[in-house]
C-alpha cells in the first residue's frame, strides 16, 4: 500500500462537526480523531503516552500489516496484523506507551479517538470484561473503516446516527471480545506449537494474547475446561506421541524436541498420559520405527 522508500504515510481526520459538539455528550460515540498510518521503521514512530497531556480518551488502534508493540504498566505485548488495542483513561497515568515492533520493517494502521465520557466509560467496561487491552476484533472493523470513510468525507450529515455508529462499534467490540473464545484457544495451540522444544510458560502465553496472568488463566480455563498448565503438558505429550508413531527418533531426541531436559521426566509424564512409557510403547502397539 505504501512505497518503501517513504518513512510514512498519514491520514488523520478530526470530526467535521466538532464545533457543534462541543457540550453534546449524548453523542459520545461520534470520535473525536479517525486515522490511518503506515510508519516505516525508519521514521522512529513511537508515542509516549506520559506525553501526551491530560486529556482523557479511549483509544482504539488495529494493524493492518506490519507489527506494532504495546507497553502497558510494564506488560509488552505485539500487535500483530489483525490485532487490536484499546485504551481508556488519562492516558499519562497508565505509564502506556506503543511503537513499531521489534523485528518489524513497518506499522500500517487504523484507530479511533473518542473524547466523550460516554465512550471513555463503555471502553473502562469492556476493558475490565475483556481482562486486557488486546483485542481480535471481528463485527467491530467494519464500523471502524465505516467511521473511518465517513470522517474523510468531511462531513456528517447524520450526527445521531453516526454516533449510534459509534455506539454499535463499542458494542460489537464487546460482542468480539466475549465470542473470541475459539481464537485465543487456537492461538495458545499455535504458540505451544511453535515453541514446542522450549519451555512454555503460562505468562508467556499471557503475554502472548495480551491478558495479565490471572486473567489468561481464568479465560483460557473457562474455554479449554482445564488450566493453561496442563494444556502445554497435553500438548507436548501429544505431540511426542506423534513423532514416536511417525519418525525415527531416540527417546532422548524426542524429549528434547518436545521441550524435556529430562528423558527421565518425559517418561514419567508420558506414562502417567499413556499408560506405557515411550521404551515399551513399539512392543505394546507393534511400532518398530523408533530407535532406544
Amino acid at each position: 500500500m505504501a512505497n518503501l522508500k517513504k518513512q510514512w504515510i498519514c491520514e488523520h481526520y478530526y470530526n467535521p462537526a466538532q464545533l457543534n459538539l462541543r457540550d453534546a455528550d449524548h453523542l459520545f460515540g461520534i470520535p473525536r480523531l479517525c486515522g490511518y498510518e503506515w510508519n516505516h521503521i525508519s521514521s522512529g514512530f513511537a508515542i509516549d503516552c506520559s506525553k501526551r497531556g491530560a486529556r482523557q480518551r479511549a483509544l482504539f488502534k488495529y494493524t493492518i500489516s506490519g507489527a506494532g508493540e504495546l507497553t502497558v504498566n510494564g506488560k509488552t505485548s505485539r500487535i500483530e496484523a489483525g490485532t487490536a488495542f484499546l485504551l481508556a483513561g488519562q492516558l499519562n497515568e497508565n505509564s502506556c506507551s506503543y511503537r513499531i515492533a521489534p523485528g518489524a520493517d513497518h506499522w500500517e494502521f487504523l484507530f479511533l479517538s473518542f473524547d466523550k465520557p460516554g465512550a471513555i466509560s463503555i471502553a473502562k467496561s469492556i476493558l475490565r470484561e475483556n481482562g486486557g487491552n488486546i483485542f481480535h476484533p471481528e463485527h467491530a472493523l467494519g464500523d471502524a473503516w465505516h467511521l473511518f470513510e465517513i470522517f474523510k468525507t468531511g462531513e456528517i450529515q447524520d450526527k445521531y446516527a453516526v454516533s449510534s455508529l459509534g455506539y454499535d462499534f463499542f458494542m460489537h467490540l464487546a460482542g468480539d471480545a466475549a465470542t473470541g473464545g475459539n481464537d485465543l484457544l487456537h492461538r495458545v495451540e499455535a504458540y505451544c506449537f511453535q515453541h514446542l522444544g522450549e519451555q512454555v510458560t503460562v505468562e508467556d502465553l499471557a503475554n502472548y494474547c495480551g491478558y495479565s496472568r490471572w486473567h489468561f488463566a481464568k479465560a483460557f480455563h473457562q474455554i479449554a475446561g482445564m488450566p493453561p498448565s496442563k494444556f502445554i503438558m497435553e500438548q507436548k505429550l501429544t505431540s511426542a506421541l506423534h513423532i514416536l508413531q511417525h519418525e525415527a527418533l531416540t527417546v532422548k531426541e524426542i524429549a528434547g524436541r518436545c521441550g524435556f531436559d529430562d528423558p527421565g521426566h518425559f517418561g514419567r509424564r508420558f506414562k502417567q498420559r499413556f499408560g506405557v512409557t515411550p521404551a515399551n510403547f513399539e512392543q505394546i502397539t507393534g511400532h518398530e520405527r523408533i530407535k532406544h
